[in-house]
């Protein structure tokens, strides 16, 4: 199987993924002309291929049908070179499609936030030419099932090489936004002898749907749990890229950031300053350090000033810190509001390689250790090793022990 790193920079095709209603087929359509190059529309083309619209083919067929018509088409469309292709908004969920789409070319999400989406699809209900978001707004209250399907594929969408935020720009500054995008990828992966390298052989140990997050966010891992995967970074100084890497994600709006006052103090600015700069409406709440903290008191003490600052259900918690803070206001965005978004930035050895992975997260109780909690998985985490310079010898070596006894169990 041809690899990207076997294909030459110029013939790459160019994938637009992204929601229904993000504007995959107008944007393929206009950069389409200003790369020279032809554009595929894949729902356009299945409707040719069948003579039936969208709607009609998830009666006859369910969504089984159309997204194994889907696979074949995307399959077909990877052999090809210099193509601009607007895919279908579930696309990108199916792994074979992911590996299609990066062994050939470029792939580019669209994003937009869930209002926008909204409103733009709801003016199509009922447009026969636009009939292939009626399956998308079945249902009794559209907008909600708008929130919680870009909630599941936003993951997906997150192995993008470049994301485009479209709601506040004209359709001209998209196309330009991808077409930097398309450059940034061609100065990254071009240089490579072999950017395939990254994917392992098929069925090797169940890791190749890892290679999306790996290969094009630049994640060290992914994590695979049945409660949900997510990448975790690991590097020097990429505090300061936290804010971009969660809008890369699809986070976005409100993030509370959750400490404790000691870590605070260190690195507390730095990235709230990140959370800022990448648009967040960031604020953040500092909890006394140590294990007392981990307490019924303290967390009410969380979820009234979560009120406060009027957290809904699209915020981010950031629970920066060692396993104090990560449990605490872990277990705090597990049960707020039925849970929101969880990020953890470890600040501790012990937590980077134990607490800040597997979603375990909990209070204690009077008469026991981590009595109170839940398994939650956060959507990422991002270790920025350059953190553990301000930490005490002793809790060093005591991460360490904790690597360690790791390694030996895992080999």
């Amino acid at each position: 199987m041809n690899n990207r790193g076997q294909i030459k920079i110029g013939d790459w095709n160019v994938y637009l993924i992204g929601f229904s209603g993000s504007g995959k087929s107008a944007i393929g359509r206009q950069l389409a002309r200003r790369m020279r190059r032809k554009h595929v529309d894949m729902d356009d083309e299945i409707v040719a291929r069948t003579g039936s619209p969208i709607p009609e083919i998830f009666r006859r067929e369910g969504e089984p049908g159309f997204r194994s018509r889907e696979k074949e088409l995307l399959e077909e469309i990877s052999g090809q070179k210099r193509l601009i292709v607007s895919t279908g908004g579930g696309a990108p969920l199916d792994p074979g499609n992911r590996a299609a789409m990066a062994r050939s070319g470029v792939i580019v999400c669209l994003e937009a936030k869930p209002d926008f989406l909204y409103r733009r699809l709801i003016r199509h209900l009922g447009d026969e030419s636009k009939g292939q978001v009626r399956p998308l707004l079945e249902g009794d209250d559209p907008k909600k099932r708008i929130e919680a399907l870009k909630e599941y594929r936003q993951r997906f969408y997150a192995t993008a090489d470049w994301t485009v935020h479209t709601d506040d720009l004209t359709v001209d500054e998209v196309v330009g936004e991808v077409i930097r995008g398309v450059r940034y990828a061609k100065r990254r992966f071009g240089r490579r002898k072999d950017v395939g390298s990254v994917f392992p052989p098929e069925g090797s140990r169940g890791r190749e749907s890892e290679a999306p997050y790996c290969r094009d966010m630049g994640a060290s891992f992914v994590v695979e749990t049945p409660g949900g995967r997510y990448p975790v970074f690991v590097g020097w100084g990429t505090l300061s890229d936290l804010g971009q890497r969660m809008r890369n994600l699809g986070l976005s709006g409100k993030a509370a950031l959750i400490s404790d006052a000691a870590v605070y103090e260190i690195h507390g600015v730095k990235a709230l300053e990140s959370l800022r700069s990448a648009g967040f409406e960031a604020a953040s709440y500092a909890v006394p350090a140590g294990e007392r903290s981990k307490s019924e008191d303290a967390l009410t003490r969380i979820y009234d000033w979560m009120v406060e600052k009027r957290l809904e259900r699209g915020s981010t918690v950031v629970a920066l810190g060692g396993g104090v803070a990560g449990d605490l206001a872990g277990y705090a965005a597990a049960t707020f509001l039925r849970g929101v978004p969880l990020v953890h930035v470890p600040t501790s050895l012990l937590a980077m390689t134990d607490s800040a992975i597997g979603g375990k997260v909990a209070i204690n109780h009077p008469r026991a250790k981590n009595l109170i909690g839940a398994f939650y998985q956060p959507r990422m985490v991002l270790s920025d090793v350059e953190t553990l310079t301000t930490l005490p010898a002793r809790e060093l070596a005591s991460g360490w022990a904790e690597t360690i006894k790791h390694g030996m169990i895992m080999d």
